[in-house]
């Protein structure tokens, strides 16, 4: 004979199995917001700018180094797909057909794993990109596109590649008109220098010579004293400047610098200067360089007197 429990004993025992099920869901549930907050924490703290999409280009995820490094608005992102996110890569990488070359490549080909690929910007910005699938259940769902800003290390190794050939110059050149002339073009090779002079001083009868000098404006000067100038600016100060056209005008406000020789307004003017001389960089009406000349000015002196 079979013997049923209680009603209220089955009716407890139901609660109970309700409540066990319901506790494993809330916890469940509990931990999965925990885990997307901890990965979410973690997408927000890295340096590199992130976009996760699916495999119909929906956006699934990015944080905020991404919209930074594109400059998307938020409120555009959020409703965006990737097409509308690439109209904005279009004014701003200074190589588009390669860089969306490769975008249609990846997604011809959803499993391809890509790594350090270089892309160059239209504001001087180089940015490192990778990309991998993700991978659900054996089959893929989407990609994720890691983007980092590596300007800062491509100029550090190009300035030592310069600083190499500098180097190798004041050992094999055989005149210093050779070497100035060289120099120029290391120079160009790092930031546009279409007008480019190398000034030397003599402390001790406060005159400034010009062994180097080109300018589609200005023939060089004779040996004449500092003045107020930009290499008198950084011959006082002892520091090399970067001078936009709006930061020579507030120089020159300011009492600190005079324009000498032809109105040069709207070129971007560069002087490093180190014991005894300048170096100095212009060039016509642009907003970008190729990259820093950051220390050439004492390499340049030591290397030249090396062959003196």
């Amino acid at each position: 004979m079979e013997v049923s429990p209680p009603p209220h004993l089955a009716n407890a025992r139901s609660v109970l199995a309700r409540w066990l099920r319901g506790g494993r869901t809330r916890a469940s549930h509990e931990s999965l917001r925990t885990t997307v907050a901890i990965l979410r924490a973690q997408q927000e703290a890295t340096l590199d700018g992130i976009l996760v999409v699916d495999d119909r280009g929906a956006i699934l995820s990015y944080n905020r180094r991404f919209l930074e490094m594109w400059g998307i608005p938020e409120e555009t992102a959020r409703s965006a797909d990737d097409n509308e996110l690439l109209g904005f890569a279009s004014d701003k990488v200074k190589d588009w057909n390669e860089f969306i070359e490769l975008v249609n490549y990846l997604y011809t080909h959803p499993d391809v794993v890509r790594n350090n690929d270089i892309v160059e910007m239209k504001d001087g910005r180089v940015l490192s990109r990778a990309s991998v699938p993700i991978v659900s259940g054996r089959r893929i769902r989407g990609r994720a596109w890691y983007f980092r800003d590596v300007t800062e290390s491509v100029r550090n190794e190009a300035m030592q590649s310069a600083l190499f050939r500098i180097a190798t110059l004041s050992r094999e050149v055989h005149n210093l008109d050779e070497f100035y002339g060289a120099v120029h073009g290391i120079v160009n090779g790092l930031m546009e220098a279409t007008y480019f002079y190398i000034a030397e001083y003599d402390a001790a009868h406060d005159i400034l010579s010009f062994p180097y000098f080109v300018d589609k404006y200005d023939v060089a000067p004779v040996g004449r004293s500092p003045g107020r100038g930009l290499t008198a600016y950084v011959l006082r100060t002892g520091k090399p400047l970067l001078a936009t056209p709006e930061e020579f005008e507030e120089l020159k406000r300011s009492g600190q610098v005079e324009s000498i020789g032809a109105d040069s307004v709207g070129r971007h003017r560069r002087a490093d200067v180190r014991r005894g001389g300048a170096l100095y960089g212009a060039r016509p009406r642009s907003p970008r360089f190729r990259g820093p000349a950051r220390g050439l000015g004492h390499r340049t002196e030591t290397a030249g007197r090396r062959t003196a």
